[in-house]
């Protein structure tokens, strides 16, 4: 009987630390996010999918900073992976905290410029929200922005 309830509370406390999956298409709630003094986006759309480690994410924005299309494809367990922005690098490193990815970004900008970039990706208990925080530190200074996003 012992065994039993042993096996059942590893079994609980497993899942109740399991690494929750990306995958979906999430839509960003603007009342709820906030990009500081960026201009805010008028659609921002990214569609994840999750397997294993490999986390891969198409975006489409309209307005805002950045707007067009991009992919990335990151690595969750803790190895570098590679992605470009327009005709830069970024290097970014992935970690779990719990139930939170942790991004470490690094971007050199025209080959002279270093903007490290710091992303918390965590999702709802219901699955619903997906919500990022970043840190982003550059030569001119440093802010912070908060993505809430929706899942469809």
């Amino acid at each position: 009987m012992s065994r039993t309830l042993s096996a059942a509370a590893v079994l609980v406390t497993a899942l109740a630390f399991a690494e929750p999956n990306f995958t979906g298409t999430w839509k960003l709630d603007p009342d709820r996010s906030k990009f500081g003094d960026l201009p805010l986006p008028n659609k921002l759309v990214s569609k994840i999918e999750h397997k294993g480690s490999v986390l891969r994410v198409s975006t489409e924005q309209a307005g805002g900073m950045a707007p067009g299309k991009a992919e990335y494809r990151y690595d969750t367990s803790g190895k570098a992976s590679v992605n470009k922005i327009r005709s830069n690098e970024l290097r970014s490193v992935l970690r779990w905290d719990g139930e939170t990815l942790h991004f470490s970004h690094d971007l050199e900008f025209q080959g002279t410029e270093k903007v490290e970039m710091r992303d918390e990706w965590r999702v709802s208990a219901d699955g619903s929200e997906l919500t990022q925080v970043r840190r982003v530190k550059t030569p001119g200074g440093e802010m912070e922005t908060v993505t809430v996003l929706v899942k469809q």
